[in-house]
């Protein structure tokens, strides 16, 4: 099962959200114990994913060198992340500095992005310019994608 769509909740004056009912039936087929937040390291929104992914992320960075920047600054990561439980009703409380990071203080809606292996939380209006700009470079770039054949499946 992967992220997928788009959806838009309120977001209440104490940052909490429903996450989109999709997105948890993801994460319980995973079986994920919790939500992992932490703040993008290229946008200004919040990078969402369920335990089991944000341990790959943990041993990749475990392979780089020890004290290499590049691990450094994926550490940064590591300590700006959040593990939440999701309540009885499907909501979180995302925390004030993601709040911040994510431009959501005082906005009505946060946005919820599904992009396969994990999701991503937005400002709204944030969010459609980064997409209109996506769609406009891949138009102008000419993008393409090779699909790679998942082991098993038939051709």
């Amino acid at each position: 099962m992967s992220f997928l769509n788009t959806h838009r909740n309120r977001i209440d004056g104490n940052g909490r959200v429903s996450v989109p009912a999709s997105f948890r039936a993801v994460l319980k087929a995973q079986k994920s114990k919790t939500v992992v937040l932490y703040p993008s390291l290229r946008h200004p929104c919040i990078e969402c994913m369920g335990d089991e992914r944000m341990q790959t992320i943990i041993d990749s960075i475990e392979k780089l060198d020890m004290y290499s920047p590049k691990r450094e600054q994926f550490e940064t990561l590591l300590a700006d992340a959040n593990p939440l439980k999701i309540d009885g009703d499907g909501r979180i409380v995302i925390p004030p500095e993601l709040i911040e990071h994510a431009q959501l203080k005082g906005k009505p809606e946060a946005l919820f992005r599904g992009i396969g292996t994990n999701f991503q939380i937005w400002e709204p209006e944030n969010h459609e310019r980064l997409r209109t700009a996506m769609r406009t470079q891949a138009l102008a770039d000419g993008t393409t994608l090779s699909i790679i054949p998942r082991a098993g499946a038939s051709k």
